[in-house]
């Protein structure tokens, strides 16, 4: 179940304060009325003919409607947030692994969040369990129904009808035939495959060990995120407390 705290509580990391209040001007005015929460509007603004959604296009393009996203790779206390201080919504990402689909998904996952309306003025979010789908909180429930149905763009039953009709009700076949099938519906098929590999679960398969092997490994999402984190706070502008605060929290392992 998700803990709720006030904005500024004591669990709140004190590293969100000046990713908030420092962020560049590019940012635009704090306005959380303006982030999309129709999924299908967000699958079209995040894909291209040929170009499934990606970590980091969803990044920059949270950036771009004015809500900094905070990457931890620290283990404990919560396994991702999101917040709302001010009329602006932050996103904290925790993951330690560096696999661009969980990164992704989480991040989506919160997205949802924030499209369901679960945050009031100056409150807090935190994820007590690790993000995955078959939580079973109401709000953790609608969080990734809306990622699902962002990354898959409402069409996941039938993907998956269609993954199951190229393999033939093989499973062992799977593998070979999910990359074409994932390109057909243009949807990112690391995704589509952890997709899989849990509905295949639900039915007593254990598929993870395939998934993984059709994970996209050769990006880094922790340091993707970093990376525009900096591009878009600067560090002058924050008193050496908070700064060195946030460069702690941007390097910990």
């Amino acid at each position: 179940m998700p803990d709720r705290s006030p904005a500024c509580g004591a669990r709140s990391p004190r590293a969100v304060r000046p990713v908030t209040q420092r962020a560049r001007g590019g940012l635009g005015p704090p306005r959380s009325d303006a982030l999309p929460s129709d999924y299908h509007e967000v699958h079209s603004l995040l894909t291209r003919p040929d170009e499934p959604i990606t970590f980091a296009k969803t990044l920059s393009l949270l950036w771009k409607l004015g809500v900094p996203v905070l990457p931890l790779r620290d283990v404990g206390m919560f396994h991702g947030a999101v917040w709302k201080i001010r009329n602006r919504f932050v996103i904290v990402l925790k993951q330690t692994t560096n696999l661009e689909s969980r990164w992704l998904y989480d991040l989506l996952h919160e997205w949802g969040h924030l499209a369901c309306g679960h945050l009031s003025e100056d409150s807090a979010l935190l994820e007590g369990e690790p993000i995955a789908p078959g939580m079973n909180d109401i709000e953790e429930i609608e969080a990734n129904e809306w990622a699902e149905d962002t990354l898959f763009d409402g069409d996941s039953t039938e993907i998956e009808q269609a993954c199951t009709q190229a393999c033939h009700g093989k499973l062992q076949r799977l593998k070979a035939v999910l990359p074409g099938v994932a390109r057909r519906y243009n949807v990112n098929p690391a995704s589509l495959a952890n997709h899989m590999a849990f509905r295949l679960e639900s039915e007593g398969k254990d598929w993870w060990g395939t998934a993984y092997n059709l994970q996209q490994t050769s990006i880094n999402p922790f340091e993707i995120a970093r990376e525009v984190l900096l591009r878009n706070v600067d560090l002058h502008r924050i008193n050496n407390l908070d700064r060195d605060l946030l460069i702690r929290a941007l390097t910990a392992e």
